[in-house]
């Protein structure tokens, strides 16, 4: 596989918000002789997790050892904080277009010997910019591993950021960019992260066209020195192999990486909500319109984020209640679910579905109805058990292989979470009762959400003035995400 610095933010359209498993619609088939009700889920199975071991470079890098006993694979997972967040008022997408360049040249190699290098050893390398930090993941068989790890710490100590290389990341950041925007679930997913949360949390990832077509050699430089650097960075390495190997392999690799003079940037402080908005992105031309309701949730490492786990568990999911509204039970839409997104310094909890543009009133009322119902409608036992037991299964996938247990533990690391949160959380989960999510609902989930609709505005606006008449329209063509206003 070739080597490629992939800008995979989590999240659609390179947006925090839309992180999490995608809705996918699933078409009911009858089968002769079979039953008309699923029998119920069986108790959730445990599963052992591996505790990660930590220690700290001389240079100040954090390192975390992960070990994976029979796994052919080790990887390796760089955190890097800053992320979109870090970028300049004036330079949105400048991390994004950083990281995307990392395997574009560096002094050592040029962008296709690094390619022809990591095809040679079998292994991937990928950089990928969330609104909080930025990833530089790896991974090969455990033979070739310190080989490719040594590209991977090559690419990040040690980046050009050639002009001409620039040039083209930014043909291609703004070609993908175009692309987003002709989808209107992309478009609502981003214009919800921009009105609810205020300051640079609220920015898209990505960037805009225009603030992409802006960036210079200069403000990459100036992003790469100021957040590359070991004082700051964490280490995540897993396999089959001993913590002290895997110690050894991160000094060799980056040991003599050091910090750079450029004093380092403050901590930020959590995202900061903005003020419930209904927003409509008047884009005329598509099939039909996306609808998303976002609410601000529990931070990570706050005491109920498993509440808040469990909660959108109970919206999402085929058997969760907006699908059953909104699909099974009226026909408005293939599959209509939510996401938890949450992390350091950010969490949300956003439901969206597609619907017909003349079902938006219909849809919308079901979706607000779907989120009023967590503290309102009492959750039974089997509701309770069916969907927590669905979420311990995701938990359990998304560890199932090496790289998706260093990708955890580099994200709970760079949370501040205990090396023993992969069991922790899972336990957590599992004693989540229905009065702690009452309580959650009635509490933490209890504001007024944001509400974004992306579609032909003609075909609905009037009916969804009357009942929401502070909505703000906005032309597709006037939309600006950089700005809180939404509008040039």
């Amino acid at each position: 596989m070739k080597a490629r610095a992939v800008i995979a933010a989590v999240a659609l359209a390179g947006g925090m918000l839309a992180g999490g498993a995608a809705v996918h619609a699933q078409e009911d088939q009858i089968v002769p002789g079979a039953t008309s009700t699923p029998p119920p889920p069986g108790p959730p199975r445990i599963v052992q997790y591996p505790t990660p071991v930590a220690t700290t470079l001389p240079n100040g890098l954090r390192v975390v050892a992960v070990r994976v006993p029979g796994s052919a694979l080790d990887a390796a997972d760089l955190v890097v904080p800053g992320g979109a967040a870090g970028d300049p008022d004036a330079a949105s997408g400048v991390a994004s277009l950083t990281a995307s360049l990392l395997t574009r040249g560096t002094s050592h190699r040029t962008a296709k010997e690094i390619a022809v290098a990591e095809d040679a050893l079998g292994a991937t390398l990928t950089a990928g910019v969330l609104p909080d930090r930025t990833d530089v993941f790896g991974d090969a068989v455990a033979a070739r591993f310190p080989a490719a790890l040594a590209i991977l710490a090559d690419a990040v100590r040690d980046p050009i950021f050639a002009s001409d290389e620039l040039t083209l990341a930014k043909q291609r950041a703004v070609n993908g960019i175009t692309l987003q925007n002709g989808q209107a679930q992309s478009v609502a997913t981003q214009v919800a992260q921009r009105a609810l949360f205020s300051g640079p949390f609220g920015r898209p990832s990505s960037g805009t066209a225009r603030s992409i077509a802006a960036i210079d050699r200069a403000q990459v430089l100036a992003y790469y020195r100021t957040f590359y650097r070991p004082d700051t960075a964490v280490l995540v390495i897993g396999g089959d192999l001993a913590a002290a190997d895997a110690f050894a392999l991160a000094q060799t690799a980056f040991g003599s990486w050091s910090a750079p003079p450029v004093p380092l940037p403050p901590v930020p402080a959590p995202a900061v909500r903005a003020p419930a908005r209904i927003i409509v992105v008047d884009q005329a031309g598509t099939g039909r319109t996306a609808i998303v309701v976002a609410q601000s949730a529990p931070l990570r490492t706050a005491p109920d984020w498993a509440a808040a786990s469990v909660a959108n568990a109970i919206l999402s999911g085929y058997s969760g209640r907006l699908n059953e509204e909104i699909r099974v039970k009226r026909g408005l839409s293939y599959g209509a679910g939510s996401s938890y997104v949450t992390g350091r310094y950010v969490g949300a909890i956003v439901a969206s579905t597609l619907v017909d543009h003349t079902k938006v009133p219909e849809a919308l009322d079901v979706m607000l109805a779907a989120f009023s119902s967590l503290p309102r409608t009492p959750l039974s036992a089997a509701e309770l058990n069916t969907r927590r037991t669905s979420l311990l299964g995701e938990v359990a996938r998304g560890v199932e292989t090496t790289g998706g247990i260093v990708r955890t533990v580099a994200a709970n690391a760079f949370n501040g979470l205990p090396p023993d949160a992969l069991s922790a959380s899972s336990a957590s989960l599992g004693a989540i009762d229905a009065p702690a999510v009452t309580r959650l609902a009635s509490g933490a989930l209890a504001a007024a959400p944001t509400i974004v609709l992306v579609g032909d505005a003609a075909q609905f606006i009037d009916a969804v003035r009357k009942a929401h008449p502070e909505v703000q329209v906005v032309k597709a063509a006037d939309l600006d995400l950089t700005s809180a206003t939404l509008t040039r």
